[in-house]
């Protein structure tokens, strides 16, 4: 864990983010709508979401060496 509290406060925001995308993209792939073209790209909007916080959540969140 990072020493710094202000950056483990910013890893663990950064992993509740990335959950809530999963959870949008779960919702969205469950509508059992027709795959329209504004669905996939909400999908893929929210799974870069996803990439994005996560990364953030290890880059704050852990100490990484220099």
């Amino acid at each position: 864990m990072n020493p710094i509290p202000t950056e483990v406060t910013t890893g663990a925001t950064d992993l509740i983010l990335g959950l809530l995308a999963i959870a949008c993209i779960v919702r969205l792939a469950g509508l059992g709508q027709r795959e329209t073209f504004r669905s996939r790209l909400w999908i893929a909007i929210f799974a870069l979401l996803t990439v994005a916080s996560m990364l953030g959540a290890v880059t704050h969140g852990l100490d990484l060496a220099d």
